[in-house]
């Protein structure tokens, strides 16, 4: 990936540092890696794929199906069947009162984009799945339906009163839940970042995604780029995926079962199995002596190294949060909380738009326009009818993310997975369901866990008026609210009080004080105790400069033809455009060099009878589509367009061999050869063999000059 304006130095950093919000204080330094930055030794050691034993003083701690850790004891006891807030008003009833912006669609104020919570979904997948009961339990399953209010004017417009949304309640261990022993919930993956959403937390998944030979993951081809694999419908040993059946679409497989939630994430997904692929093409090249499994457990330990590093210097830093910070301490328990994924990991929920734009290189839309949110839920197949991942990653890139407040949009709040009334659901309500279904305790309990003063009244918590005021009509007391939404409310800019330098500080995050605090100690927990972090696994110090001067652009560039993108793709194309000059000349938009000419190998072209040849080069990449010609202005009446040559491949005489007509060159206003071309000719060149060619214009037939021709083809 090429920076246009060279590389980053100290001197621009410091610049953003005095110019820009501090979410945009961050920055990956780069240089160019070089053609050979794959070369790496065979890992000494590998993450376990189901996560057992890999923490060094407790075998349990972050395998799959552990128990999720509490910041806080629960709140539910037995008498209420472990559920929090019975006595609070139904969700439905707190969704409809607060999480709506009546001034619509806020952004993001520092400038996000789509990439953001897009990586959020994709990194937490990675650490957590809290599995439902509904058809994993024996026996009926339990539900924690949410009342809809009467007249709901989505959901009960006739005004019935007896309308619910249906809702299951988790999974928990069956050894809690008894007598004054709290329900607690498995993670049903491993909590570390080790790739598990693309290689699987289990051996039978990792080993259905493997091709069995060089080290590759298996892909289905497509013209657009490898899509995921395709499982059969007879496949029955294909890993299980989510809501398989609720569209048309196809069966396609990942690493974790929601990789087909909408596009945005299987893109994602394709992405690090492409680049898996393409390490693992180098790998062997370099390394021919090596089996599949040493192939493999080196790109999969590469590929993890990228997703930590994208996550602690690209992600988090984007946000203004930074948990990279601490040694490696084996003491430390990594477990996944509660909080952070029954709350504080929700956050994407309220960022996200109400369109995915796919667009084209120049930035306009794709002929099939953009995908409404209510409908991109499970239909990957869009990727094969719609021209591929491309669209769908520069859309994600340049689209500046909702902010992260109480607002849900209307696909989510109201249609989320069907229209109201035929399936249609009320994420907002959900999220704030399923914090009592695990017995979450109130906000005023995670205010005081991170340090905050209580709660009075709402304006303690938000600035905002209006809706203090909606918060108070469901919750009058400020400390029994559902934390999730007291988190969503708080303001974005705080003091804080830093012992080491004696004095108060106002911080700025992308969310409040208690989201933040959640979500800094759960990264910081997840680093400091994993001894194969890539900045201390001793396998990767030959490539540890590499891995990090590596962005989720680079990753995203040498595994597509888009052909330019923002350099550090957290931060929206949209929000460059609007605040600096020129932004695709600028240091801040990063070039493919992959998609640079490169020969290889050359095809010569000879004339035996004659003492000239042509060398030309078989790799050719359509770039039509991209180029915006069609929205050029020529500033002229263009009488007669430059034309030619054309070439045309066929076997012309029956031998077997391909042969080439190529067409006649026009040009006769110099604006291509700089002088008047007006004439031209062409000629047939009949394949011999050997790679070698001969004019057999004449013998033909076909006029050898002022011929007339605007392009060939052959015909039988």
């Amino acid at each position: 990936m090429a920076n246009r304006g060279g590389s980053w130095v100290v001197a621009a950093l410091m610049l953003l540092l005095l110019l820009i919000p501090s979410a945009h204080a961050f920055n990956v330094e780069k240089e160019n890696p070089g053609p050979n930055h794959w070369q790496l030794d065979l890992p000494t050691k590998i993450y376990p794929i189901d996560g057992f034993g890999h923490h060094e003083e407790n075998q349990l701690l972050n395998s799959r199906n552990t128990d999720l850790i509490r910041l806080i004891p629960s709140s539910g006891t037995n008498s209420s069947e472990w559920i929090a807030r019975g006595d609070l008003p139904s969700p439905r009833e707190i969704s409809n009162a607060v999480c709506y912006n009546p001034k619509g669609m806020v952004l993001d104020e520092d400038g996000l984009s789509d990439m953001n919570w897009l990586w959020g979904q994709f990194i937490t997948h990675d650490i957590d799945f809290t599995l439902t009961q509904n058809g994993r339990v024996e026996g009926a399953a339990e539900r924690i339906d949410i009342p809809v209010p009467s007249g709901d004017l989505w959901m009960d417009p006739q005004g019935t009163g007896s309308n619910l949304i249906m809702m299951f309640r988790s999974i928990y261990n069956q050894s809690t839940g008894i007598e004054n022993i709290p329900r607690e919930y498995p993670n049903s993956v491993t909590g570390w970042i080790d790739g598990s959403s693309v290689y699987g937390s289990n051996q039978a998944t990792a080993d259905w995604l493997r091709t069995g030979y060089g080290g590759q993951l298996k892909v289905t081809p497509d013209p657009n780029g490898d899509l995921l694999p395709l499982a059969a419908e007879d496949d029955e040993t294909a890993p299980s995926m989510s809501f398989v059946g609720f569209s048309a679409s196809e069966r396609y497989i990942a690493g974790d079962a929601r990789a087909n939630e909408h596009v945005g994430l299987t893109a994602i997904h394709l992405i690090f199995v492409r680049e898996h692929n393409r390490i693992a093409e180098v790998l062997e090249t370099q390394n021919p002596e090596w089996t599949d499994e040493d192939i493999y457990q080196t790109a999969r330990k590469y590929v993890t190294a990228l997703m930590q590093q994208i996550t602690y210097q690209e992600y988090l830093p984007s946000m203004n949060i930074y948990s990279d910070w601490g040694e490696y301490d084996s003491s430390v328990d990594p477990s996944v909380s509660n909080a952070f994924t029954t709350l504080a990991f929700r956050m994407g929920h309220s960022q996200i738009g109400p369109l995915t734009l796919r667009l084209e290189e120049n930035r306009t839309s794709i002929s099939q326009g953009s995908i409404a949110m209510e409908n991109g839920f499970w239909d990957p197949n869009s990727l094969v009818t719609d021209g591929g991942i491309d669209p769908v990653l520069r859309g994600l890139a340049f689209t500046t993310q909702e902010a992260n407040d109480v607002g849900y949009i209307h696909a989510l709040r109201n249609m989320l997975f069907g229209e109201p009334g035929m399936g249609g659901m009320d994420m907002c309500a959900i999220d704030i369901q399923r914090g009592r279904d695990h017995g979450v305790p109130d906000y005023g309990s995670f205010r005081e866990l991170v340090g905050l003063e209580p709660a009075n009244n709402w304006s303690d918590v938000t600035s905002d008026q209006e809706l203090a005021l909606r918060l108070e009509s469901v919750y009058p007391n400020v400390s029994a609210a559902d934390p999730l939404i007291g988190m969503y409310a708080e303001d974005h800019d705080w003091t804080h009080y830093f012992p080491e330098y004696g004095e108060n500080r106002t911080i700025h995050s992308t969310v409040g004080p208690t989201m933040h605090y959640i979500i800094r100690e759960q990264f910081h927990r997840l680093r400091v105790s994993d001894s194969l972090f890539y900045e201390w696994d001793p396998d990767l110090v030959g490539v540890l400069d590499e891995i990090k001067n590596t962005t989720l652009t680079d990753v995203i560039l040498r595994n597509t033809g888009i052909e330019g993108m923002v350099c550090l793709s957290m931060i929206s194309e949209q929000y460059w455009l609007q605040n600096i000059e020129n932004f695709t000349e600028s240091d801040k938009y990063c070039l493919n060099e992959n998609l640079n000419f490169a020969p290889g190998p050359p095809v010569e072209i000879s004339n035996p009878t004659e003492e000239r040849s042509t060398v030309l080069n078989s790799k050719m990449v359509e770039r039509t589509a991209r180029s915006g010609l069609g929205e050029i202005e020529l500033g002229m009446i263009s009488q007669w367009a430059s034309y030619g040559p054309s070439i045309a491949p066929g076997d012309c005489d029956g031998d077997g061999l391909v042969d080439i007509a190529i067409g006649a060159l026009f040009d006769q206003e110099g604006w291509e050869m700089g002088n008047d071309h007006p004439t031209g000719r062409m000629h047939l060149m009949r394949n011999i063999g050997g790679n070698q060619f001969i004019d057999i214009t004449e013998d033909a037939g076909l006029p050898t000059s002022n011929s007339t021709s605007l392009g060939l083809t052959w015909a039988d």
